[in-house]
């Protein structure tokens, strides 16, 4: 079941379809979708604990090992984070040399979904 109201969703879910890496993490996954559609290694992680998520953790110390993530997925996690700058460095410090950030924020008229190298 895709997300409702969030039509940068539907995007990120084929780009994951594509993936070819081995380690995606669902940063802020909720219901833990992506893994449903994602069949090697997907771990979804959250601030606030329910039976779908794999990890609790809050986003400023990130539980994972530096340099083991092939792709962080972070859909509409940003706009609620205290501190964009931590965020950010913590999923940068976790993805391996090749790894990829999907980023996608709400706007106020529109969406925005971005697919970055960490450079």
């Amino acid at each position: 079941m895709m997300q409702e109201n969030n039509p940068s969703y539907e995007f990120i879910y084929e780009l994951v379809k594509k993936y070819k890496g081995k380690i995606l993490i669902d940063n802020g996954c909720l219901r833990n979708e992506f893994k449903k559609i994602y069949y090697k290694e997907t771990i979804g992680l959250d601030i606030q604990y329910n039976k779908e998520i794999d990890i609790e953790a809050d986003v400023k110390n990130l539980p994972i090992k530096d340099k083991s993530v092939d792709l962080f997925i972070s859909n509409f996690v940003l706009e609620h984070v205290e501190d964009e700058e931590v965020y950010l460095r913590e999923m940068k410090r976790c993805l391996n040399k090749n790894g990829k950030i999907i980023l996608s924020i709400p706007r106020p008229i529109w969406y925005l979904a971005y697919f970055l190298s960490p450079g």
